[in-house]
């Protein structure tokens, strides 16, 4: 779907024999694994996988971390990844999902190939078609119906297609689409668009202080910082936010009723902050 992108692609060129979903033929779309039927909600992020080496080798409090710059410069670049096509998050390939998005590019209306960090983002993608074996034709995803199928399923997410998506006995495309097409982004190749900010609300989480850390007006490194969070505090998060850097941060609010943040991870990946229990 990084086609879209162009904003100053006005006319275009493709064959039209070949483009799924296109009004001069219908060729059936390509298989994907069901993204309402996927347990990982969201793949780890670039930063998240960093943070995620070091407890599972040093722990969490060993004094042995290896630095989360040696990390992200040494040994992340050799796991496969990609960004997504909604939100431009960098993340983990192996743990994302797909869909198809039925869109006009400049002069042609085609079906565009969308990667996704997380279902949230596979929720957001309008205009999407599947094939549907049923009638053995090209039809719409029901949004709606497919958001609440992600409350409810249980089900693992696999790499394997499930029997009732592919077409009957017959194959129609080849059993190599798949490694020819869903793969992690080239490394050389610059993305396609800064991620987005992100902020969630929640409803006053406990979180108790495990390490001290600096207290900011703005999820920002470079905002303004109002004092130091204290070791043993309890505070209440009402807001989660993902800066453009993939680093998270949470929102609490002070006996002032003054709304501050403060970052979940020191810039080294140590953990500030654990969810209070009891």
């Amino acid at each position: 779907m990084e086609v879209l992108c162009c904003p100053k692609l006005t006319d275009s060129r493709f064959s039209t024999r070949v483009l799924y979903t296109n009004y001069k033929n219908d060729l059936p779309l390509p298989p994907l694994q069901p993204w309402w039927r996927a347990n990982v909600q969201a793949a780890p992020s670039f930063g998240d996988m960093g943070s995620l080496l070091i407890r599972l080798r040093f722990g969490e409090d060993s004094q042995q971390s290896l630095p989360l710059v040696m990390i992200r410069q040494y040994i992340l670049p050799f796991l496969p990844w990609n960004f997504c096509s909604v939100c431009g998050t960098k993340y983990a390939h192996d743990l994302g999902c797909y869909t198809w998005s039925r869109q006009r590019v400049a002069t042609d209306t085609q079906a565009l190939l969308v990667f996704c960090c997380s279902v949230q983002c596979a929720g957001q993608v309008q205009s999407q078609v599947y094939f549907n074996t049923e009638i053995r034709a090209n039809s719409k995803v029901d949004l709606h119906r497919r958001s609440q199928d992600v409350r409810a399923c249980k089900s693992p997410m696999t790499n394997k297609i499930p029997k009732n998506w592919l077409y009957g006995a017959k194959r129609i495309h080849s059993p190599d689409w798949e490694k020819n097409h869903l793969i992690p982004w080239p490394i050389n190749l610059k993305a396609h668009m800064a991620p987005m900010e992100k902020t969630r609300l929640e409803k006053n989480i406990p979180m108790r202080v495990i390490i001290s850390g600096d207290v900011r007006e703005k999820p920002s490194s470079t905002s303004t910082g109002v004092g130091r969070l204290t070791v043993g505090d309890t505070i209440l998060v009402n807001a989660y936010h993902t800066d453009s850097s993939g680093r998270k941060w949470v929102r609490f609010q002070e006996s002032s009723d003054q709304l501050r943040w403060t970052a979940l991870r020191k810039k080294n990946g140590t953990v500030k902050l654990v969810e209070h229990e009891g």
